[in-house]
């Protein structure tokens, strides 16, 4: 395969087609998942290895990501297949697609509920819908209050979701791409600052910062000149935030 002209041109091209035409691989196995289920084993193998649980969740992170990184190496030079799976893992990465979709069907639920009044089925529907998105209680968010929120969302996961792992694919093909995965996943699920993962998760925490921190500021660069695009007052919108 030639790693140059396919990251830097035609892979990440053809993943992000198929992300926006297709969105989630749902009926597919999805790598995520994998990760996931690893994790979960790891996680008492971890505890039990009588480390200071912070060195044993650096050494979780080194182990996720070098798995993944070498397994999805050895993946894409399978004879004959070698370049359907990197297409794969590619689109498999990203999820700008499903963000998208989500992201339009709790707006139409928000308007549509912003019609019917506040105690409407279908301002229920909308706090719901806007409450999959996000960790925290919508049940007695308004209108404006809600579309805030999925505003709030929307641009935290286009970077987390899209422009992260985006970055990585073309900076290192799938291998790299899956690495940054692995961590964001372990991230996700160790990285919380609760008795029982403020130790453990401390190392994949930290390292999903620094991974982010480019991705992070080129989706913010790009949030920005969208709004220039369409005309909108993005510096108003900041202050507000502020």
């Amino acid at each position: 395969m030639d790693y140059l002209g396919a990251t830097l041109f035609s892979l990440p091209a053809l993943a992000t087609a198929l992300d926006l035409l297709l969105g989630d691989p749902h009926r597919l196995p999805h790598p995520v998942r994998a990760i996931g289920a690893f994790l979960t084993c790891l996680e008492p193998r971890a505890r039990a290895w009588g480390l200071p649980l912070r060195l044993a969740g650096a050494l979780c992170v080194l182990l996720t990501a070098g798995f993944c990184a070498g397994l999805v190496f050895l993946l894409l030079r399978v004879p004959l297949l070698g370049g359907a799976v990197a297409l794969y893992l590619a689109y498999a990465g990203l999820a700008l697609g499903q963000l998208v979709k989500e992201g339009r069907r709790a707006l139409r639920l928000i308007e549509s509920g912003a019609e019917s009044g506040d105690l409407s089925a279908e301002m229920n529907a909308a706090r719901e819908a806007v409450g999959f998105l996000v960790s925290r209680d919508t049940s007695a968010l308004g209108p404006e209050e809600l579309r805030r929120t999925l505003a709030e969302t929307l641009s935290e996961n286009l970077g987390d979701g899209f422009v992260c792992p985006l970055f990585y694919l073309v900076l290192a093909g799938p291998v790299g791409l899956w690495a940054y995965k692995a961590v964001s996943t372990m991230d996700s699920m160790w990285g919380y600052k609760t008795e029982r993962y403020r130790e453990l998760g401390w190392a994949c925490a930290r390292l999903d910062d620094a991974l982010a921190y480019l991705p992070a500021r080129l989706t913010a660069v790009l949030l920005i000149l969208a709004g220039l695009c369409l005309g909108l007052d993005w510096r108003g919108a900041l202050a507000h935030t502020a």
